[in-house]
């Protein structure tokens, strides 16, 4: 997880030849999406060729529970001492999230 204040960063995208080809499409868009946005220094891409070791921690973090588990997939710790950890699945959600005003007042 990479660090900028009191935020660290991680996302998890699809390798080439992920199972589910629209997530690896997804996975593509948010990396361009990170880029554009000038955040790819501060951001851990970790490329995942499944979600099976990773999803029980993923599942227990994101956003909204009622959504399926999907990459990219965009690990948020908020805060050293309260180590509060948020995630957001799949592109939508992602670019919502750069695109929020508590994002960037968070570390942008």
């Amino acid at each position: 997880m990479n660090w900028q204040g009191d935020l660290g960063l991680e996302l998890f995208v699809a390798k080439k030849g992920y199972g589910d080809g629209q997530q690896y499409l997804d996975s593509i868009s948010a990396l361009l999406a990170v880029s554009a946005y000038g955040l790819r220094e501060r951001i851990k891409v970790t490329p995942l060729d499944r979600l099976k070791d990773e999803r029980p921690f993923l599942d227990l973090i994101k956003q909204n529970p009622e959504t399926p588990t999907r990459l990219p997939f965009l690990v948020s710790l908020h805060g050293c001492e309260t180590c509060a950890f948020v995630g957001y699945s799949g592109l939508e959600e992602i670019l919502e999230i750069l695109n929020s005003p508590s994002f960037a007042m968070a570390g942008r």
